[in-house]
């Protein structure tokens, strides 16, 4: 952010299901005040006032609040209308950033809004979603919320079928439930193609990534949700570490000196579709089969080499994506120390 944007007040927000509680920091030393307000639209106009009696202001000021789910949702619309510059930040930043002891509403808000102003110019400023990838986002995970149901079921129906004394009323119940969420599911892939083809953007994006070998239209919308619809060149190191696939060196000077990990942490559901992925591949593509017996024939981890897989996956789709044009069998880069498809690390 450049120097004249520096804001002259810094408001942090702690978050709550029905009030929220404010403070006020500034970079000289003053009185700190606090207000708690009801997480509503009256409350919120209480709060805009306190902001006016304290002479704070949307062009002087940055309004700071942890990602707490839906509690803060309506707040930051309602300020992002008015104007107001937001930050919506990672609640481990903000305790990893002040490592303070003490724990309650106004120390919480206090020190959200010191973390503004201790580490303002990394802040990215929050704006508003798009409607329909907030949208995709929902149906992409009540979808998975309805698989995790079916299997539920599927299990509890094989586990009572093996019964010696048999219940046919719970297996007739459990069938019926397993058919009702499975018509949901059908639904809400109906519901994903529709939201997709909607945005004739969206709808490209989600062609070209299809093209790939084992990306199907989770994967492709997924990538539209993580990317914000692939609106900027997209990097594929970037997203893998994201989604917790990509192997960290961890070592210091001559006695430490462990093997790279990947976190196994992120986005659970878009890793799960690339495990989903990396294992129809080493099934049914030649060489990637090839591929995965030789690393086996080699001693190395079965788990080692699908997240391989994985992270090249990830780095055709990407590429495929930039460039707008659909994948291809036996394409050859044209830089001269690319390395053959799979020979990945």
């Amino acid at each position: 952010m450049q120097a004249s944007t520096v804001p002259r007040h810094y408001v942090g927000i702690d978050i709550g299901s029905k009030e929220h509680t404010a403070a006020i920091v500034t970079t000289i030393a003053a009185p700190r005040p606090l207000i708690t307000f009801s997480n509503d639209e009256d409350g919120f106009m209480k709060f805009l006032d306190w902001l006016a009696e304290n002479g704070v202001q949307p062009t002087e000021s940055v309004v700071c609040l942890e990602a707490t789910g839906v509690y803060g949702e309506a707040l930051t619309y309602f300020l992002a209308a008015r104007q107001w510059r937001l930050a919506v930040e990672a609640p481990q930043h903000v305790k990893r950033g002040m490592g303070k002891p003490n724990k309650n509403d106004a120390v919480d808000a206090k020190q959200i809004a010191e973390y503004a102003l201790r580490y303002f110019d990394q802040l990215t400023l929050w704006q508003a979603p798009n409607a329909i990838l907030e949208r995709i986002e929902t149906i992409l995970t009540t979808r998975q919320h309805c698989m995790t149901e079916k299997t539920r079921l599927v299990n509890m129906l094989h586990a009572f079928g093996r019964k010696t004394v048999q219940t046919p009323v719970a297996e007739q119940i459990l069938r019926q439930q397993k058919e009702l969420v499975e018509k949901h599911i059908k639904e809400l892939d109906a519901a994903l193609k529709k939201e997709i083809r909607s945005d004739p953007t969206f709808k490209e994006k989600v062609r070209l990534a299809e093209t790939v070998p084992g990306v199907g239209p989770l994967i492709a919308a997924g990538i539209l949700v993580l990317s914000k619809g692939c609106t900027e060149h997209l990097n594929h190191k970037r997203l893998a570490s994201y989604l917790g696939i990509c192997p960290h060196e961890h070592t210091s000077g001559t006695s430490v000196r462990r093997k790279a990990r990947s976190r196994r942490s992120g986005p659970g559901l878009m890793r799960g579709w690339l495990h989903n992925a990396v294992m129809c591949l080493i099934s049914h593509e030649e060489r990637y089969i090839t591929y995965f017996r030789e690393r086996k024939a080699k001693k190395q981890l079965g788990i080692v080499i699908m997240n391989n897989i994985a992270n090249k996956l990830l780095k055709v789709l990407c590429a495929v994506i930039n460039s707008g044009k659909p994948y291809q069998q036996n394409h050859v880069s044209l830089k001269p120390d690319n390395k053959s498809v799979l020979a990945i690390s």
